[in-house]
């Protein structure tokens, strides 16, 4: 499932019945899903050294939402998935966090 994602600013969905959508407001009008994609630049912190980071100005800061999955997992099993890729802690449950990479 494509939401609440930061693709760049030409973005190509291929979608599993072989459609490639162009743009994402054609991806949103043909699978109804898509909801919440910001479309532009991610503005990394620095690509060329591998730190993926969002840097500041990034469109896709504080442009996430928020999830009840985080919180149904932790009161399911006790454990918290809100982490990013490096481990760091995502914003606590009722705040928004990222979108992209971390």
């Amino acid at each position: 499932m494509i939401q609440g994602s930061l693709l760049g600013e030409t973005p190509r969905i291929r979608w599993p019945d072989g459609t490639v959508y162009t743009s994402v407001s054609s991806f949103q009008s043909a699978t109804g899903k898509g909801q919440n994609t910001v479309v532009a630049a991610p503005q990394s912190v620095n690509v060329a050294g591998n730190d993926f980071h969002l840097a500041s100005g990034s469109p896709g800061i504080n442009a996430g939402v928020v999830d009840a999955v985080y919180n149904t997992f932790l009161g399911q099993y006790g454990i918290d998935i809100r982490k990013a890729a490096d481990g760091a802690l995502r914003p606590p449950v009722g705040q928004i966090g990222d979108l992209g990479a971390s």
